[in-house]
C-alpha cells in the first residue's frame, strides 16, 4: 500500500509513511539518472507532485502545509527547465503516429532534429546533472524533516477540507472551460483534476471497487488535457523561431494537424470531465464522508464484537534505509 492511506491506522502515521515512500523513490530515481537523465527528472518532479497532493488532502489540519507545499513545488521547478523541451518532442512523435496515414514518412524529421538540438542546448545551459545532485541532498533533509509532521485532526475530519477544496477547484475550472476553452483554463483544470486523481488514489482503500475506476478515468482526463497543453506549447515553440524548424509549407501542415488534434482532445475531455466533476462540491464531500464511515463499519469492533487488536503502529523510522 505505497501511495494509499490506510483508514484503519492513525492518519498522522500514514501521512509520514506515504511522504517518505515518495521521497525515497525520488532519491532512487536520481541515483539511477545515469541511465536516462530526462526520465529521472520526470520521475522526481512527479513524486514532488504526489507529496504535494498528499499534503493538500490534509491542508486545513496540517500547520506546515504552506511551507512544505512551497518547498516541494520549488524543488520540482528547479528541475523543470527541460520539461517543455522533452514534451515537445514527445508531442511531435504522437502527432506523426496519429496522422501517419495522412502524411509522408519522415516529413517532420527536420523539425524533430531541431527540437532535439534545442533540448541539448537547454540541458547544457542548466547543468541538469548538478541540479539532480543538489535535489538529492535536499531530499535527504526532507526525509528527516517529514518525521516531525503532525496533524491537528484524525479520520475523515482531517481530509474533508482538502478533498472538498481540490474537487471544488476542478469543478469550477471545468465549468469555466466549458464556456471558453482557453489554453490557460484547460491547463489549470488539468492541474486541479490531477490533484483530485491523486486524492482518489490515496483514498482508494475506503472503496476500491468505486474509487479505483474513478482514479483511472481521472487519469484518462488528465492525459487528454496534458497532451492538449503540450501541443499548445509545441506550437508556441515553433512560432517563436519558425526559420529554425523547417520550411513554411511543412510548418503550416504541422500547425493544421496540431489544431485538429487539440480539437479532438478537447472534444474527448469535456464529456468525461462532466461525469467526473459535475457533482456539487459539498455533496461530493458528504458522499465521501459516508464512504469513510462505511469502511470503518466493516470492523467487528464497530458492532461491539471483540476483534483481534491490531495495536498501535510503530513510528516510521527516521533513518533512510536502502537508498
Amino acid at each position: 500500500m505505497s501511495y494509499r492511506l490506510n483508514p484503519d491506522k492513525p492518519l498522522n502515521h500514514e501521512l509520514v509513511r506515504v511522504a517518505r515512500d515518495q521521497i525515497e523513490g525520488a532519491i532512487k530515481d536520481i541515483l539511477q539518472a545515469r541511465h536516462d537523465v530526462h526520465e529521472a527528472v520526470h520521475d522526481v518532479r512527479r513524486r514532488c507532485k504526489l507529496v504535494r497532493a498528499l499534503i493538500r488532502l490534509v491542508r486545513p489540519t496540517f500547520p506546515e502545509y504552506r511551507a512544505e507545499n512551497a518547498w516541494f513545488r520549488d524543488l520540482g521547478r528547479s528541475l523543470s527547465h527541460t520539461r517543455d523541451a522533452t514534451a515537445s518532442i514527445e508531442c511531435l512523435d504522437a502527432i506523426t503516429k496519429r496522422f501517419a496515414g495522412l502524411i509522408q514518412p519522415n516529413v517532420f524529421a527536420p523539425v524533430r532534429q531541431n527540437l532535439e538540438q534545442r533540448r541539448l542546448q537547454i540541458v547544457g545551459a542548466v547543468k541538469l546533472d548538478d541540479r539532480l545532485i543538489e535535489a538529492r541532498h535536499s531530499l535527504y533533509a526532507a526525509h528527516w524533516r517529514v518525521g516531525d509532521w503532525s496533524l491537528e485532526s484524525d479520520g475523515f475530519a482531517a481530509v474533508a477540507g482538502g478533498l472538498g477544496k481540490t474537487y471544488g477547484r476542478a469543478h469550477g475550472r471545468m465549468q469555466e472551460a466549458r464556456q471558453i476553452a482557453t489554453t490557460e483554463l484547460l491547463h489549470d483544470w488539468r492541474k486541479r483534476a490531477k490533484y483530485h486523481r491523486y486524492h482518489m488514489k490515496l483514498l482508494g482503500p475506503i472503496w476500491p471497487a468505486m474509487l479505483g475506476p474513478r482514479e483511472k478515468e481521472c487519469h484518462r482526463l488528465t492525459d487528454y488535457l496534458g497532451e492538449e497543453h503540450d501541443l499548445a506549447v509545441l506550437q508556441a515553440i515553433l512560432l517563436d523561431e519558425p526559420d529554425r524548424f523547417g520550411d513554411p509549407q511543412t510548418l503550416r501542415s504541422l500547425f493544421g494537424l496540431i489544431r485538429w488534434r487539440r480539437a479532438e482532445l478537447q472534444a474527448a475531455a469535456m464529456p468525461l470531465g462532466m461525469r467526473l466533476f459535475g457533482e456539487d462540491p459539498d455533496a461530493h464531500v458528504t458522499r465521501f464522508g459516508t464512504l469513510w464511515d462505511a469502511k470503518q463499519a466493516e470492523t467487528p469492533e464497530a458492532y461491539g464484537i471483540p476483534g483481534k487488536s491490531k495495536g498501535a503502529p510503530a513510528a516510521p523510522a527516521r533513518h533512510l534505509s536502502a537508498v
